[in-house]
């Protein structure tokens, strides 16, 4: 299949597990795309190295887009080397880099980083590609939320209030910019088998204990894999979601029909 041929996308966050899989799909699907990292510069060139395996074209983009400035200069490397995107996936997140997420105990400093990754970013990256989109009467945002936007979860206080931010931006920015044929969604996935899912499973006391028990949340009773969420992304970025605007689509294996539970 060919849908975004001759389309661009960017994908931030994209130098491993879920956004590299986004990348990857929409690499298959015809598009050209920019792979943004942080710091994460090697995992942008493997994610580079498995586009080209795929047939695909893309161009890491190294670059702090929380920072002011940022996005702007990597939408216009990005049309530089392919055109301008009309394809932009908000993927980057973080959780608290050195505190523990409560309210009582993050710092300040830690709070403030989420933040500006989680929902700056987001909006920098969007401020960065819309000209183009609205020039071209066409466009798609997805913006990479959480089941945790949706429903708490104890000791993620910044990072709860970050994802829900990311669904009300998503929401307003649908109403803003649908009448320049922009679409913007949010996607939600659950457990899904990435760094940072490994990573706050490895500060548990038993990780692999932990592990069961996120998964027997789901109604699949699984984890899930990036690829899914990437083939969720793929669908509200194509012509198919033609009528899908403001929507929220949980990708997490029936983890919010199975109801409100205690987690760890």
């Amino acid at each position: 299949m060919s849908q975004f041929a001759g389309r661009v996308a960017l994908v931030t966050g994209a130098g491993g597990g879920i956004g590299r899989a986004i990348a990857i799909k929409l690499a298959r699907e015809g598009a050209a795309v920019g792979i943004n990292v942080m710091a994460n510069r090697s995992g942008g060139d493997e994610t580079l190295a498995a586009v080209a395996a795929a047939g695909g074209r893309g161009r890491v983009l190294q670059g702090d887009i929380s920072e002011a400035g940022v996005a702007d200069a990597l939408a216009a490397e990005l049309a530089g080397n392919f055109g301008a995107a009309t394809i932009l996936v908000n993927n980057s997140g973080i959780g608290s880099p050195g505190s523990p997420d409560s309210v009582l105990e993050i710092a300040p400093d830690d709070w403030d980083r989420v933040m500006a990754v989680n929902v700056r970013g987001a909006m920098l990256c969007a401020r960065a590609v819309l000209p183009d989109m609205i020039a071209a009467g066409r466009g798609a945002i997805v913006n990479i939320a959480s089941i945790r936007g949706v429903t708490a979860a104890r000791n993620l206080a910044a990072y709860s209030a970050s994802k829900g931010a990311m669904i009300s931006l998503t929401q307003e920015m649908a109403l803003d910019y649908a009448r320049h044929g922009v679409r913007v969604n949010a996607v939600s996935p659950g457990f899904v088998e990435s760094e940072m899912f490994k990573g706050y499973l490895d500060r548990q006391p038993d990780p692999a204990g932990a592990r069961d028990h996120f998964a027997s949340t789901a109604a699949l009773n699984r984890i899930g894999r990036p690829e899914e969420v990437a083939e969720a992304v793929v669908f509200l970025a194509s012509d198919e979601a033609s009528f899908v605007v403001g929507a929220n689509l949980l990708v997490d294996g029936g983890n919010m029909a199975n109801g409100l539970r205690a987690f760890l």
